[in-house]
């Protein structure tokens, strides 16, 4: 039975646990965003609330009927939900991937992962003309590529990963709607973030590649479609 106790005590433990994840010293130069804000004072009002009159609430909920309080308990549960910043996991299967999009953000998997390279053992590079790009490597060993391409405000970063390490990828996709594209014959999952940016992500069937950028989407698809596997030359000995 729901009753003001139990709500009450569900609010206490909701505030418990935010001002227990807030660590100052960890997190003094982080700014919190405005949803985390809006969340918490809502959690501390409803807590406030609860403390004002409980044997009001309780002589009023015993006077209702069964059907209005089966509807109550279905409101607290999804204000619940709201509060906690629980909400509905949507799945799409894209190419070779698996991505589970939540309110916040989506947990991205590489499908097929045990028969792909454990290693990256073929090269990749744009042939796309970035000439006026200053291009800087911001990883390169057995595992990721990722190097960063910036002219101005423009910028462009280029990914490629072995799919054992590209399980349980979290990708910012608050308030993005998931969609795709095809890339050379292959599915990417693509979405504009924060109405400017714009990302791929795809699987050739031996790795993921991921292309951000706040350049039109047009022209991330050229780029994107220009990628290509450098071949190692073998110098023959006579």
């Amino acid at each position: 039975m729901l009753n003001s106790n139990k709500l009450h005590t569900a609010l206490e433990m909701s505030i418990k646990d935010m001002n227990a994840a807030y660590d100052e010293n960890e997190v003094i130069s982080h700014r919190f965003s405005w949803r985390y804000k809006r969340k918490k004072r809502a959690i501390i009002k409803a807590y406030q609330q609860s403390l004002q009159r409980p044997e009001e609430f309780d002589r009023r909920y015993r006077k209702i009927s069964f059907r209005q309080k089966v509807l109550i308990a279905a409101m607290a549960i999804v204000m619940a939900a709201l509060l906690t910043g629980a909400g509905v996991v949507v799945t799409y299967y894209i190419g070779g991937i698996r991505a589970e999009q939540q309110s916040t953000h989506t947990d991205a998997f590489a499908m097929d992962w045990e028969s792909a390279p454990s290693t990256l053992e073929k090269t990749y590079s744009i042939s796309y003309d970035l000439s006026n790009y200053e291009k800087n490597i911001l990883s390169d060993d057995e595992y990721q590529y990722w190097a960063e391409y910036t002219n101005n405000t423009d910028y462009i970063d280029f990914m490629y990963w072995v799919k054992e390490a590209y399980q349980n990828a979290r990708v910012n996709t608050e308030e993005s709607a998931i969609g795709s594209m095809a890339i050379n014959g292959f599915d990417a999952l693509y979405f504009q973030r924060n109405e400017k940016d714009q990302v791929l992500i795809w699987d050739n069937g031996e790795y993921i590649f991921e292309l951000h950028s706040n350049l039109d989407i047009s022209i991330i698809k050229l780029i994107a479609e220009t990628i290509y596997e450098e071949k190692k030359i073998v110098n023959i000995q006579q």
